[in-house]
Formats: C-alpha cells, sequence, structure tokens
C-alpha cells in the first residue's frame, strides 16, 4: 500500500549508497513547494502590487531553490517533476 502516489513513469523509491530514498514523497513535496513559488512570485510581481525588488529578490530566492533541487534529482539521476500526481 502506498501512502503517497507515484508520478506515472516514476519510481516510487530509488535505492542510492545503502539508503532507500522514498522518491515519491519528495516529488509531491517538490510540487507543493513548486506551486507556493508560483504564488510568492506572483504576489511579488510588480503588476499584482509588489515591487521590481520583491521581485527580483523573490526570483533570486526561487532560483536557489531550482538549482539545489535540480542537484539532489541529479544525483539520483532523474529531473525534476513536470507536472503534477
Amino acid at each position: 500500500m502506498n501512502l503517497v502516489r507515484s508520478i506515472t513513469g516514476r519510481p516510487p523509491i530509488v535505492k542510492l549508497d545503502g539508503w532507500v530514498i522514498y522518491l515519491s514523497v519528495h516529488d509531491t513535496e517538490y510540487l507543493r513547494t513548486r506551486r507556493e513559488w508560483r504564488q510568492k512570485l506572483r504576489a511579488a510581481h510588480p503588476d499584482q502590487g509588489g515591487s521590481t525588488y520583491q521581485f527580483r529578490r523573490a526570483m533570486g530566492s526561487y532560483g536557489a531553490w531550482r538549482a539545489a533541487e535540480n542537484r539532489y534529482y541529479a544525483r539520483l539521476g532523474l529531473t525534476p517533476p513536470r507536472w503534477g500526481l
């Protein structure tokens, strides 16, 4: 029984260096966090009441988060999920 659904075509678990990594859990959290970032970026955008400074700062933080996630998935030999469950 899976508590968290896995994305079609992606393994639910990955073994790396003797560790079992529950990829379906990380994928779900990745998608949830990405949705949060989209909301933060939208709110910080100058057209939505934010400022250029707020938007650029949010974009920088978002870029750092994406880079860290890309490194995590690359270590597993995968790419981050592109769409939801």
